[in-house]
């Protein structure tokens, strides 16, 4: 259980369980420093004094900084610490990594997977097909395919481990709170479709 004065993180932030069992210190300690140092020195500089004046490793400095932020209301969930937005979507689909990339990759069956998704969605792959993109296979059990959508970077991941696959779909560079909920119902109803249409062969 939190030890007394124990702060909530925020979901998907680093809990004060965690925070005290890798840094002997609770959360609420961790605020209490973050809170005198101030609001205005930006993330970079608020890690970096986390690691110079404390010796905390970078990742929990990372972890700590961006739950404080949020709690303070200095970065709002899904919020890079540049400003912008992303939001991750992911599937495990029964199926090998090579069904999924000929899906992606040969025209009609791509089409057939995205005939009833969000038609930005299919646009904006299409345009990435159109410029020579592909979802290819970096290495065995592998496959990536970055992309433009608008003014944000898509990333598909495919990996495939004991004749699974994990499909992710990242978003970056989002302008808003609102254009993350847009994105990850548009990749989750894309994604459930990849994954219906890969058990069907």
């Amino acid at each position: 259980k939190p030890g007394k004065g124990a702060v909530r993180a925020p979901r998907g932030e680093v809990s004060d369980a965690a925070t005290r069992k890798a840094t002997g210190h609770g959360l609420a300690h961790w605020f209490a420093i973050l809170d005198a140092f101030g609001t205005t020195h930006g993330h970079t500089k608020t890690v970096d004094y986390l690691y110079t004046s404390f010796k905390l490793k970078a990742w929990h400095g990372q972890m700590i900084v961006v739950t404080w932020e949020r709690a303070r209301g200095l970065r709002q969930e899904n919020q890079s610490c540049t400003g912008d937005f992303q939001v991750s979507v992911s599937r495990a689909i029964a199926g090998p990594l090579t069904r999924i990339v000929d899906l992606v990759n040969e025209p009609g069956a791509r089409s057939r997977w995205l005939a009833d998704e969000d038609p930005a969605l299919a646009r904006a792959l299409e345009e990435a097909f159109a410029a020579g993109k592909t979802l290819e296979v970096k290495k065995p059990g592998y496959a990536r395919m970055r992309y433009k959508w608008l003014s944000s970077v898509v990333e598909l991941r495919a990996t495939e481990k004991d004749g699974r696959t994990s499909v992710v779909a990242d978003s970056s560079q989002l302008p808003d709170a609102q254009s993350v909920g847009i994105r990850r119902a548009a990749f989750a109803s894309a994604l459930d479709r990849l994954r219906d249409r890969t058990a069907v062969g």
